[in-house]
């Protein structure tokens, strides 16, 4: 099998364009345990692949779905974007999950799930969203 190679965004800004109907494999599927650094991952100290870590909700039976694709509904600007649960940091006794959604400085050195049209803002929003460690936070009750 040969090492995975980077295209200049991937290289550079740590964003990778990659078609829907493959959104199984590259979102749900791929823990980036061989994904080789960018540029940005640099910058934010994450200097080593490090392999993504399910978080567990699928496993409750309440939310599992979450930890598959999510479409996010609306005429606002990021209505159409798919995100998941399942890389998100997970503690089921406070029942909540904590999402990195770009990515971000602290904790895991994963470079967040997330779809939106590859435009220069978004190349900008995304990598400010990281140095910022733009998150959030899900709170589930008991029922």
């Amino acid at each position: 099998m040969s090492e995975p190679t980077l295209n200049c965004k991937e290289r550079c800004f740590c964003v990778a364009v990659k078609p829907r109907s493959s959104l199984a494999q590259w979102m749900l599927l791929d823990d980036h345990s061989t994904k080789p650094q960018s540029l940005a991952q640099w910058l934010l100290c994450h200097c080593k692949p490090e392999k993504r870590v399910n978080s567990g909700i699928g496993d409750v039976p309440q939310i599992a779905s979450l930890a598959g694709a999510t479409l996010q509904r609306g005429k606002h600007s990021t209505g159409g974007s798919i995100q998941t649960l399942k890389w998100s940091t997970w503690d089921p006794d406070s029942r909540v999950a904590h999402l990195e959604v770009f990515g971000g400085y602290g904790g895991s050195s994963h470079t967040g799930q997330w779809t939106e049209p590859p435009g220069c803002l978004w190349l900008f929003l995304i990598n400010l969203g990281r140095c910022c460690d733009y998150s959030y936070r899900f709170e589930f009750s008991e029922d």
